[in-house]
Parts: C-alpha cells; structure tokens; sequence
C-alpha cells in the first residue's frame, strides 16, 4: 500500500503543467527528422504528419492533471500521428480530427519511463500541441 501511495504522489508530481513557454527548437521544421527530433525535447516544435491507421502500444494518461480545487482529473487528448517512420503521441486539448495529414505545432516531450539498467524500457517522442491545421 505504501508502494501505490509514493507512486501516486509522483505521478501527480510529473503531470503538473510547466508554466513557463518553451523556446523554439534550434532545428528548422523542414529538416526534423525522426533521429533529431529527440533533440528538441522540451522546445517548440512544428511538424507535418499523418494521422495514424495504425495505433501502436503507449502507456495512457500520462498528461492527465489533477485540479487540487476541484478535485477533477483533466483529461489530455492523446492523438497518434506517423511522423517520418514513427509515431508520436500528439497530446491535446481536443480530439484532432484530420482525414491525412496534419499539421501541429508544440513542445516535444521525450517520455521515459525508465526501467533497470541494460533492459528496454518504453522511451518515445510525445508532442504537447499548442495549435494544429488538418491538411486535406
């Protein structure tokens, strides 16, 4: 029981919103590429995707936030979308709703969750959407 109570509580402690605005990525959006994106974790990104028919395994709710006044959860939108031979998680306010291609503008987020040393662990780029264009 102890074990769930320090993980809930570093949970919520991850999911709290950073307040301040990320500065953009020093590499252009036409040379982003799935190998440099991962250098762009925490600045501001914009990328042109294709929404995802095929959804891969990703861990959930992983943006959620906690209202500590309300005592509601806010949920985050998590989008799939296949940028340059790989999916990213593109993270909303909304369900974004394009038939092809996209186009989203925000902060990337390299999501690790970890794991002992020397074994794979789930480690993928998510994108926190600021702003996005269906490109139909």
């Amino acid at each position: 029981m102890k074990t769930n109570k320090i993980l809930l509580i570093t949970t919520l402690l991850l999911t709290i919103p950073s307040i301040s605005q990320a500065e953009d990525c020093h590499i252009a959006s036409e040379k982003l590429n799935s190998n440099n994106i991962k250098l762009c974790n925490n600045k501001t990104v914009k990328i042109v995707a294709t929404t995802s028919n095929n959804v891969m395994q990703h861990p959930m709710g992983m943006h959620d936030t906690l209202d500590f006044a309300t005592k509601k959860i806010n949920r985050t939108h998590e989008n799939y979308i296949d940028f340059d031979g790989m999916q990213i998680v593109a993270t909303s306010k909304e369900t974004i709703k394009c038939s092809e291609k996209v186009e989203i503008e925000g902060t990337v987020d390299l999501v690790d969750l970890g794991g002992e040393a020397g074994k794979d662990s789930y480690k993928n780029v998510w994108i926190k959407t600021h702003q996005y264009n269906c490109i139909d």
